[in-house]
């Protein structure tokens, strides 16, 4: 028997959208805007997140990004490009 969930085509997000979720909730309670807000937003997560959290919040935001703030999308940017993906 096939499982359902796995034919849906948002699946493949469930595990992401947590991160998603608190990665935007911290670009809301940084303070600043346009890149200062997004260098705060990739600071934290580079801090606070384990490599593996970082791997899928930048993998998400660079292939898909859906739902996420704008300034987490420029975060994962300032990431990738800082080698933020590693400790």
């Amino acid at each position: 028997m096939s499982d359902p969930q796995a034919q849906h085509p948002q699946h493949d997000r469930k595990p992401v959208e947590p991160l998603v979720k608190m990665a935007n909730q911290i670009a809301v309670n940084m303070a600043g805007a346009g890149d200062e807000q997004a260098a705060a937003v990739a600071a934290h997560i580079k801090k606070f997140w384990s490599p593996l959290m970082r791997r899928q919040i930048c993998e998400y935001g660079t292939t898909d990004g859906e739902g996420l703030h704008p300034a987490v999308r420029r975060a994962v940017q300032l990431l990738d490009s800082n080698q933020g993906l590693s400790a």
